[in-house]
This record gives structure tokens, C-alpha cells and sequence, in this order.
């Protein structure tokens, strides 16, 4: 779970927006690298619940940070403290 929270935080969250084709590529990259870890500790639901905050009108780094630094905080290896979204 720490490589996902570390990724998570790293990702370009912007990248598919860039008009560089190196930096859409590593962003394209870094994002199949993401979902590839959420798949593996079983929590695919956090790229979703990340790619939703931060494009939301109302986006603010600080509150990604701390959705983050929280995942961080619950987990305790079983991921069992920290709600899945419902789809």
C-alpha cells in the first residue's frame, strides 16, 4: 500500500491535458503503473476516488494531501480501515 500512496501523490494528475508528448506519455505511464498497484493490494477504487478529487471544480492540493497522508495514516497492512467507494 505504501508504493500506491506514494504513486498516487507523484502522479501528474494533469498530464492528459499537456500539449508535451514526453510529458503526456510519462503521465500515461505513471497512470497504467498506478491502476496496475491498486489492482495488486485490491484497492482499484482508490484511482477513481484520487482521479475525482482532483477534478473536481473545487480542487484543492492541500485536501488531495490529506486524503493521502489519511490513507497513509488507516492503513495498518489489512487495509481494512479505509471505505471502498460503492460503484
Amino acid at each position: 500500500m505504501d508504493d500506491l500512496i506514494k504513486m498516487l501523490r507523484r502522479h501528474d494528475w494533469t498530464y492528459q491535458h499537456s500539449d508535451d508528448p514526453g510529458a503526456w506519455r510519462r503521465g500515461n505511464e505513471s497512470a497504467k503503473a498506478i491502476r496496475k498497484e491498486a489492482q495488486r493490494v485490491g484497492r482499484g477504487d482508490l484511482v477513481e476516488q484520487a482521479h475525482l478529487m482532483v477534478t473536481d471544480k473545487n480542487y484543492h492540493p492541500a485536501k488531495f494531501v490529506a486524503w493521502v497522508e489519511r490513507l497513509r495514516t488507516e492503513d495498518n497492512g489489512s487495509n481494512a480501515n479505509i471505505p471502498k467507494t460503492q460503484h
